[in-house]
């Protein structure tokens, strides 16, 4: 019920923005007149940007596109990863207010730059990474569902009902690398076959990858053939 609501007021937002052509549009980060969209030219082009060059398995910058140390060491249970923003201001805000502050009204403009990073070869499924019951509950809808919602109209396979979160997680925001990995251990189960699949994972951030190793792993342990990510923003590691 919670997610209908949200899909009726994203909606709702879209049709007072681009069906009363008389109200000017207003950049969302900078508040300058735009004829459309939802960011000026200035603000687009200042957004997080990821460089060309990153590793292929886990989106990190890296010389000349190579896989990184860490997943020539401990290879990700998943095959790819595509993104092209960092989790930087501003983005980090919007995603923020999309997530916590309950800012729906982002998730069209949220979308549009996740659409940014779509891969070429279409998958056999798209999954949005699972919430748990009790943390669904709590935050009224899953953000990676709501970002990816938009590509089923397009013909993209989207399934909420092929993996489930079954126990909920301590939050991870300050928790070390391997701390997230004994915290996310067994939380997820897969519920439909994914035998010989090619699955592309959905979230809306990475940091450690730790969530999406997971989710991968519990994937590939029922057949899954192959698993991407796409995510809308990658934390980078802090400079020292």
């Amino acid at each position: 019920m919670l997610s209908y609501l949200a899909a009726v007021y994203h909606q709702l937002c879209l049709l007072g923005r681009r069906g009363l052509g008389w109200i000017p549009y207003q950049c969302v980060l900078c508040g300058d007149g735009i004829t459309d969209a939802y960011l000026c030219e200035g603000c687009l082009r200042d957004l997080p940007w990821l460089a060309p060059a990153r590793c292929p398995v886990c989106a990190l910058p890296t010389f000349e596109g190579r896989i990184c140390g860490q997943c020539l060491r401990a290879p990700p249970a998943f095959d790819a990863t595509y993104s092209s923003l960092s989790f930087d201001f501003p983005l980090d805000a919007l995603v923020r207010a999309y997530k916590f502050q309950h800012r729906l009204a982002l998730q069209p403009l949220l979308s549009d730059l996740l659409t940014r990073a779509r891969p070429v070869e279409r998958p056999d499924l798209l999954i949005p990474v699972p919430l748990a019951t009790e943390r669904l509950r709590e935050r009224g809808f899953n953000q990676a569902y709501e970002l990816i919602r938009p590509w089923a109209a397009q013909g993209w396979p989207l399934s909420t009902q092929h993996l489930i979160k079954i126990r909920d997680t301590a939050p991870q925001h300050h928790q070390s690398q391997a701390d997230r990995a004994r915290n996310l251990k067994g939380a997820f189960e897969c519920i439909n076959p994914v035998r010989g699949l090619h699955i592309l994972l959905v979230d809306d951030v990475m940091t450690s990858g730790a969530t999406l190793h997971e989710a991968a792993l519990t994937l590939k342990r029922w057949g899954a053939l192959r698993v991407s990510c796409l995510i809308l923003a990658r934390t980078l590691p802090q400079r020292r």
